[in-house]
């Protein structure tokens, strides 16, 4: 499977709210609010959760994931010369369980294997098919607090 990377521009804001608010759907309609409500809520979320992250992650990039010529999800992701960062990953339902988590987690394993660099996440506590799949593509749990899992991948020492 080809996965391609875009960096977004200004008019892919309302595409990047859309990622956001598909990810958090099925959490949010347990709350029983409206759909014109649970809206203005993920809305609310998604602008300060992007202001958060610029401010704790202010070399990270964000990338729209790419599958054919459709937009499949977003990533953010904060490199340095210690190792690259995975802040945030997220897939439209619809892109879900068909190989493109797994390709955008090879391509960044690839990459952090050709730095000689781990691949360092979080995962929320109750998220345990997210916590699944990292295991299954080989991290490992390196900490945990209250709220998440930190999850570790070394690339082998040896090169391919």
């Amino acid at each position: 499977m080809k996965i391609a990377y875009g960096s977004p521009v200004e008019a892919d804001r309302e595409t990047l709210f859309s990622v956001y608010a598909d990810s958090r759907e099925d959490e949010i309609s347990q709350f029983g609010w409206p759909l014109e409500q649970q809206r203005a809520f993920l809305r609310m979320q998604f602008e300060q959760r992007e202001a958060a992250y610029q401010l704790q992650f202010p070399l990270a990039e964000t990338k729209l994931i790419i599958e054919g010529d459709k937009i499949a999800g977003r990533m953010i992701v904060e490199r340095s010369s210690a190792m690259i960062l995975l802040v945030d990953v997220a897939l439209l339902r619809c892109a879900r369980r068909k190989g493109i988590g797994s390709a955008v987690i090879r391509d960044l394993q690839a990459e952090a294997a050709d730095h000689d660099v781990p691949i360092v996440l979080h995962v929320d506590r109750y998220n345990i098919d997210g916590l699944r799949f990292y295991v299954a593509k080989g991290f490992q749990i390196t900490g945990e607090s209250q709220i998440n899992y930190t999850l570790k991948w070394n690339p082998t020492k040896t090169k391919r």
